[in-house]
């Protein structure tokens, strides 16, 4: 799903539940009423250089891949937060069930 807010970003993705464990949930199965939404990401559609936004990573997890030097993802379980930084910009923002939340997760 995507649409736009404003001509400053764009919902990226937004993927809600299918219904409670249901096994169809792209992001796993969760004990959460229909509709849910589970996951909820935003692409910035204008220059922000991303330290300038003097976030505190500490505790996120970085990445970059091999095949795309000029990206690096900033992640963190516990708030489940995700930055996506493109060269020296902020390129996306996801937002997805944070670890206090495992407690929502179906067991099977």
């Amino acid at each position: 799903m995507s649409g736009e807010l404003s001509e400053q970003y764009t919902v990226e993705s937004v993927f809600p539940s299918f219904r409670e464990c249901s096994p169809n949930d792209i992001w796993g199965k969760w004990k959460v009423p229909k509709d849910t939404v589970l996951d909820l990401g935003f692409q910035v559609r204008w220059k922000i250089v991303f330290a300038s936004l003097k976030l505190n990573l500490k505790g996120y997890k970085k990445e970059s891949p091999d095949d795309t030097p000029d990206l690096t993802l900033f992640y963190s379980e516990k708030l489940g937060i995700e930055y996506i930084r493109f060269q020296k910009y902020l390129s996306v923002v996801n937002i997805s069930p944070s670890k206090s939340q495992n407690s929502l997760r179906c067991k099977n």
